[in-house]
């Protein structure tokens, strides 16, 4: 990240930090017929938010964002803007006004994701909540960031916010803190520069903030709006609709670490398919993507 990045995207930097200093691993949970397109195509899917599982999740962060500006934090946070750069108050209300009244319903039902979680070096089970959502066909993708490159403009890796009022806030004063002790770079900035900056934060804000309840999660996602990024239409189980290709041809040989085979799947079933899938359409040894296919072990029955 660059400066501005630091200064706008804080949450996300220091969470990033967080993530290298932990070991950590970003898995991408899914069926065995997505997994065998991904490693046939090399391309990773995003979706509209509004077939996610729940397409209220962008409308709870659309609503958080409102509560804050309705609040005397969002004044604070408006005149934090003001004194630190050459936007004026009515101006910087402008914008948020602009935001709250479209914005965030354009952005919210143009909003193209992706879904990935946290996830231990070491660990070679998942997350039974995750598995569960799959049946007996799940399939997962473990992938450290050591030198990630998405090279796809217009796409965020942004770590989802579980909120609470209490954290919300404090974040809110850390980018009050920051634009402050920032002052003389943002002073410096274009007004048309630090607008689309606040617009891109508010955004990805939007997209990013969910329910504590969902914590266990660990959610990161893959962002994107539809006027920013290439679309195609797509026969999705039964039906069409529009998707984005992320091209991942390149981080499926450099950053994928190992497959998870979801619990109650067919014995060895998917397991010799996936180490044929590697072989074949990665172009990894055989004695790679043997050591790179586990197994969960969690004894999960269907009944």
């Amino acid at each position: 990240m660059d400066r501005m990045d630091e200064i706008f995207f804080g949450y996300s930097k220091k969470r990033l930090q967080e993530f290298h200093v932990k070991n950590k691993r970003l898995i991408h949970y899914t069926n065995a017929v997505s997994a065998k397109r991904i490693l046939e195509s090399h391309k990773l899917w995003m979706r509209n938010a509004r077939v996610m599982n729940d397409c209220k999740e962008v409308r709870y962060g659309t609503e958080r964002m409102t509560e804050l500006f309705r609040s005397s934090k969002g004044v604070e946070l408006i005149r934090a803007f003001s004194d630190s750069t050459v936007l004026s108050e009515n101006e910087l209300m402008d914008i948020i006004k602009h935001f709250l009244c479209y914005e965030c319903c354009s952005w919210g039902f143009n909003t193209y994701i992706a879904c990935l979680a946290e996830h231990d070096c070491s660990d070679e089970v998942g997350k039974l909540s995750m598995w569960r959502s799959y049946g007996n066909n799940g399939v997962a993708f473990v992938f450290n960031l050591n030198n990630l490159n998405l090279n796809d403009d217009g796409i965020l890796l942004s770590p989802v916010m579980y909120y609470d009022e209490q954290t919300f806030y404090k974040e809110v004063n850390n980018i009050c803190s920051s634009l402050k002790e920032n002052k003389d770079v943002l002073s410096k900035i274009s007004k048309e520069d630090v607008k689309n900056r606040i617009m891109w934060m508010l955004r990805y804000a939007i997209a990013s903030i969910k329910h504590k309840g969902f914590s266990e999660e660990e959610e990161w996602r893959l962002v994107g709006h539809g006027r920013d990024i290439n679309l195609e239409v797509e026969e999705i189980k039964g039906t069409v609709e529009q998707v984005h290709k992320i091209d991942i041809k390149e981080i499926l040989k450099n950053n994928l670490e190992k497959i998870i085979i979801g619990p109650t799947s067919p014995n060895g079933v998917l397991h010799n398919a996936f180490i044929k899938l590697l072989e074949d359409k990665v172009r990894i040894s055989e004695e790679k993507a043997t050591n790179m296919v586990v197994d969960s072990n969690i004894p999960l029955v269907y009944i």
